[in-house]
């Protein structure tokens, strides 16, 4: 049986290994890749099968075994590469003044069990399809500029989101801090697809409040090295802000950066006269701002700096 079970790994190992060489896909991030094959595979089962029935593959399997052994080997590919990035964050570069802020200024927070508790929080994101789609734009997000960009000007013009994040979240502002934290929200969000039981609950990219409170009531039970607050904090940037003014500022801006993230193109050629990439953007997200249930107070303000620093 285990021989039988090496076997198909190996197999499917390489199947995948040849669809992830495809040149079309090589641009792609990993993540990406992942969902562009799961895509081919979903589409073309029907056509593949014949195939991948044969004894050359998976003889005796029927199409739905076929699919969970790819899409296990497709994702420890990925896993392979993504993994120790996102690890590395949790355990060693996510800065402990960012959790010691998140609880208020707690020094007696033990942020080495927090970090084991993340760490276990993400492992169980990436069990999810949803939830690794949701991934992409954070991927590229944490490799973005974005947050380097926005943050210090932020904290230096000492305005609404300056405010917000200071004098109402009562986050200490020290860049590098709001920084690690708007990146740990941003990767922790999509846990909340490991709830949904059907596309009705979200609504334009968005869960209810009400919804929102579920999740961390059971992520709370379920991670209890993990105060409830942070576990609040990095669930809430899944919720509107139409929907729950309380919002932390620091949700706020970590879904409105990793939704800059899903089309941020370093190598974009901006024509003469046209508005630059980052502007336009925003200025389409403050149009927008009752569809998307987005803050118009962070949007504009985010908006003017980009108009400002020519982003």
């Amino acid at each position: 049986m285990d021989e039988n079970k090496d076997m198909n790994r190996e197999k499917a190992g390489q199947f995948i290994t040849r669809l992830m060489s495809n040149p079309a896909l090589q641009p792609l991030a990993p993540l990406k890749k992942e969902q562009q094959i799961r895509f081919f595979l979903r589409t073309n089962e029907a056509q593949l099968f014949p195939t991948l029935s044969s004894p050359a593959f998976f003889p005796g399997k029927n199409q739905q075994e076929i699919n969970r052994i790819l899409t296990e080997s497709l994702r420890e590919t990925t896993n392979q590469k993504i993994f120790p990035l996102f690890k590395d964050f949790i355990t060693d570069t996510l800065k402990s003044g960012a959790l010691i802020c998140a609880v208020g200024g707690n020094n007696s927070l033990n942020t080495n069990a927090v970090r084991e508790g993340l760490l276990k929080l993400f492992t169980a994101i990436l069990e999810s399809n949803d939830a690794r789609d949701a991934l992409i734009p954070v991927a590229t997000l944490f490799e973005s500029p974005l947050l380097m960009r926005y943050i210090p000007q932020i904290v230096h013009r000492q305005k609404y989101i300056s405010f917000e994040i200071r004098m109402v979240q009562r986050f200490k502002e020290v860049p590098e801090n709001i920084i690690d934290y708007i990146k740990l929200t941003a990767l922790i969000t999509p846990v909340v697809y490991t709830y949904l039981e059907n596309s009705s609950e979200l609504v334009n990219g968005s869960i209810s409040a009400n919804f929102a409170n579920q999740i961390i009531e059971k992520l709370s039970n379920k991670y209890r090295a993990i105060p409830k607050e942070i576990i609040a904090g990095l669930i809430q940037g899944s919720v509107a802000f139409s929907d729950d003014k309380e919002i932390p500022a620091t949700s706020r801006l970590a879904t409105l950066f990793a939704r800059r993230a899903q089309t941020w193109n370093p190598d974009q050629k901006i024509d003469r006269g046209a508005e630059s990439s980052d502007k336009s953007w925003f200025s389409v997200a403050r149009k927008n701002y009752r569809y998307y249930g987005y803050d118009m107070d962070m949007i504009m303000e985010l908006y003017n700096i980009s108009a400002e620093m020519g982003w």
